[in-house]
């Protein structure tokens, strides 16, 4: 029975242990994507489509998480130990913040990319009308 219930004990913990760096690297490789400046209005639509990308994988990380919690529960039934998961939920909860907070961002991005473009238009425009200029008058 004893190596029963080891086994169990081993498997309950591999999983646990494999749900943890699932979800760590599902919220390290979001928070790469989320934390990247866009420059042009490429990179806006290319960091939307990878932001629908990770909502859309949110729901599913969310789900491994609480089973991860339930999990870890288990085990420490079994085994009177477990695994300390308060590091897991502050990554999650600071994920889920910038999440609610990326659009915000990205419109923020969008509106200095537009001013910045603007403002080189208006450069442009100068230096036409100096061209313009010249040419006229010669």
């Amino acid at each position: 029975f004893d190596i029963i219930f080891d086994k169990l004990s081993e498997g309950l913990k591999e999983k646990l242990n494999f749900n943890i760096k699932s979800v760590d690297n599902f919220v390290k490789d979001s928070f790469e994507n989320m934390n990247k400046k866009a420059t042009t209005m490429q990179e806006i639509l290319e960091f939307k489509q990878n932001f629908n990308n990770i909502t859309r994988n949110k729901t599913k990380y969310l789900k491994i998480c609480e089973q991860t919690d339930e999990l870890n529960k288990l085990i420490y039934k079994l085994t009177g130990g477990s695994l300390n998961l308060s590091g897991l939920n502050s990554r999650w909860q600071n994920f889920d913040n910038m999440i609610n907070k990326y659009s915000n961002i990205l419109e923020e991005q969008k509106e200095e990319i537009k001013k910045d473009m603007f403002s080189k238009m208006s450069t442009l425009n100068d230096r036409l009308e100096k061209f313009y200029s010249k040419f006229q008058s010669n």
